[in-house]
Parts: C-alpha cells; sequence; structure tokens
C-alpha cells in the first residue's frame, strides 16, 4: 500500500486508491468525539430532570386547584312555573344541562314518532343561567330544588338545584 502525505491527496484519498498515513491529531478526535457524548448526556439529563421538576410543580397545583365538576345533564319536569335567573319557565318537561360558566335549560316536546320520548323544541329558546357549583358530601336523591317564595311578579325564583343521582349542587346567581 502507499502512503501519502501530499494535502490535495490527503483530501480525496478514496479517489487515489491510497491509504492515509496515520494522524497524531487522531486521538485527540477521539477526546473531542468522548467530550461532545459526554456534553449531550449532561444535556438530555438536565432535560430530564426539568421535565420531573416541572411536572411535579404541575401535580402540585392540581392538588391546590379545586376539583373540576364534571358535566351533568339530565330531563326534568316543573309542576309550576319558575323564574331562573331573569326568565320564567312555564311549567313542563326541561333538559338541564351544566358547563364551565353554568345552567342551559331546553325546554322538551314529546317526540309523535316514538311514545315515551322527548325532543328538544326547536321553537324555544334555551334559557342560560350563570351558577356556581358545590360539591355535597353524598349524591343527592332524586332531584332537589331550592325555591324562594314568589317574587313581585308572582312567580317562586328558583335558586339552587340538585340533579337527581349526583353529589352537584348548582346555586343560581340572581
Amino acid at each position: 500500500m502507499v502512503y501519502f502525505e501530499h494535502a490535495a491527496v490527503m483530501r480525496f484519498p478514496h479517489l487515489h486508491g491510497l491509504k492515509r498515513l496515520p494522524d497524531p491529531c487522531r486521538k485527540q478526535s477521539s477526546r473531542r468525539r468522548e467530550s461532545r457524548m459526554s456534553k449531550l448526556k449532561s444535556k438530555v439529563l438536565s432535560v430530564v430532570a426539568g421535565v420531573l421538576v416541572a411536572s411535579s410543580l404541575v401535580g402540585a397545583q392540581a392538588a391546590q386547584n379545586p376539583v373540576k365538576i364534571k358535566k351533568v345533564r339530565q330531563q326534568i319536569t316543573l309542576s309550576q312555573d319558575v323564574k331562573v335567573g331573569t326568565t320564567v319557565l312555564k311549567s313542563g318537561r326541561y333538559e338541564v344541562s351544566s358547563d364551565d360558566q353554568g345552567l342551559t335549560f331546553r325546554h322538551l316536546v314529546p317526540d309523535s314518532a316514538y311514545a315515551d320520548q322527548w325532543m328538544r323544541d326547536s321553537k324555544v329558546k334555551p334559557v342560560v343561567v350563570k351558577a356556581t357549583a358545590t360539591l355535597l358530601e353524598a349524591k343527592s336523591r332524586g332531584m332537589q330544588m331550592d325555591v324562594a317564595p314568589p317574587d313581585s311578579s308572582g312567580v317562586p325564583v328558583l335558586k339552587a338545584i340538585s340533579l337527581d343521582d349526583t353529589n352537584i349542587k348548582f346555586t343560581i346567581e340572581q
């Protein structure tokens, strides 16, 4: 095998079929490689440590925040007119659903195609009221409504409601 030292041949030895001379700096480049690897390992470890610290902080904050209330939706029947917020709900069947902001009351009508089925009344606009949710110690058995005496319009005012088989009491903002 022919060894070379010419600069042009050193750059492209494979084109000339020659073998490179041993490089005295070769050990130094392997040290550089080891140094780069150790730096990469330390960066990876610091990222992993950062992720662990961040996740523990998020977990600690979640423990301090109140429990998120799950959304509920049920059908209820009002035997008399009731004022909810500023709107009077006529007696009848309603679907009550909750979200992060409060409660929505949708009037229901019998479905003519199916017996004992109810569907939303598209002619009546849903009533949306702000409400705060409170967790109860136990699930309520049956729907419970906290109704105030009739106001100046002569209609009782719904102050709070607990839906059947839930542990949430919704207090309606007036």
